[in-house]
């Protein structure tokens, strides 16, 4: 082997040996374990089984790290979107819910509260019933943009502008 074709090698190994790394660090980060058990709660709540979303269960994986956009889709009805840069890139947190017209109803699941890093929900088009829970407004996460459904109690319907 010429000299040029050795460096040639040693440089795609290299390249290689950094995109398994990269790979790696993107595989290894982990769903916060309360917002994974809040998720796994709501799903019990509507009935939902946790390989509805992923097979493996972490929920932070797949769609909800990739570019897929959620918001508008018309084949996603359920999903959620996570952000994977907590603790140098190790835990994540859901940070938007989606659940537009997905057949769910009854009262709102309390464990939504422990969703802390939620930043946008999307709930239109579903039954949910009883009053607006308080802590969607003591969320943390900063401001939820929301879209709810029409069934709350008290709830007032602002025409869009």
């Amino acid at each position: 082997m010429s000299g040029g074709a050795v460096l040639q090698l040693q440089m795609l190994l290299m390249l290689l040996s950094l995109l398994a790394g990269a790979q790696q660090v993107q595989q290894t980060a982990m769903t916060d374990p309360l917002e994974a058990a809040a998720l796994d709660a709501m799903f019990g709540q509507w009935g939902l089984r946790t390989s509805y979303w992923d097979a493996t269960w972490e929920p932070c994986s797949g769609r909800a790290i990739d570019i897929t956009a959620l918001d508008g889709n018309p084949h996603m009805k359920l999903g959620i979107k996570c952000d994977c840069s907590y603790n140098n890139n190790t835990v994540c947190h859901i940070t938007e819910l989606y659940t537009d017209s997905a057949g769910l109803g009854g009262p709102f699941p309390s464990t939504f509260s422990k969703l802390k890093n939620l930043k946008l929900l999307r709930s239109s088009d579903n039954d949910f019933t009883g009053k607006i829970p308080d802590y969607v407004g003591r969320n943390e996460g900063g401001n939820i943009n929301s879209k709810l459904t029409r069934h709350f109690e008290g709830l007032l319907i602002y025409p869009d502008r």
